[in-house]
């Protein structure tokens, strides 16, 4: 017993002493040593509008400044300087509105129409007058090719971006199926 004290506390004095850490070779700056080239911060102050605090900005493809509330399903434009320009859309059942009820995610194209995403996976696209062009539903129809089925996945509601390249819109989706899980796999 007396041997097992003995080479536990020898193992124990051996693996407390001083040991290299693994990035001593990377340099310490000191805060004299830091120093930044170009360094440019701005602040722009927009102009109040009642909103429901559930909303994103973005630039449109005239340059202005955007705020999309997903709640209201307002779209309002602020020029440069963050002045109001105008506000469009909202809910109800006119041309000039939208009834996707909350928008889950929001794109302009190119051309500068809006596409507006619903929780249900209904799509409004408006023309740059914000007057309704076409209402359609995202096709989730079930293929033989589980990675190529819609229905392997579930949209990112949460966090969901929204982006069209050519003449395609995209998505983020992500799949809790077993055969996806790599971890579950190995």
């Amino acid at each position: 017993m007396k041997l097992i004290i003995f080479l536990f506390s020898f193992l124990l004095i051996v693996g407390c002493g001083k040991r290299q850490d693994a990035f001593s070779c990377a340099k310490v700056f000191n805060v004299k040593d830091v120093k930044y080239d170009n360094l440019v911060l701005q602040t722009l102050l927009l102009d109040s509008i009642n909103t429901s605090s559930f909303g994103e900005s973005c630039i449109s493809p005239s340059g202005d400044i955007v705020f999309i509330d997903k709640h209201f399903c307002t779209v309002t434009f602020f020029d440069t300087c963050g002045h109001l320009k105008s506000t469009h859309l909202g809910l109800g059942g006119g041309p000039s509105e939208t009834q996707v009820g909350r928008i889950a995610a929001q794109s302009f194209l190119p051309t500068g129409e809006l596409l507006l995403m619903g929780y249900n996976l209904d799509v409004h696209l408006f023309n740059p007058n914000f007057m309704l062009d076409k209402v359609f539903l995202v096709n989730r129809e079930k293929r033989s090719n589980l990675v190529e089925s819609s229905m392997t996945y579930t949209n990112q509601y949460n966090d969901m971006v929204c982006r069209n390249y050519g003449d395609c819109f995209y998505m983020n989706v992500y799949s809790e199926h077993p055969e996806f899980n790599y971890l579950e796999e190995t």
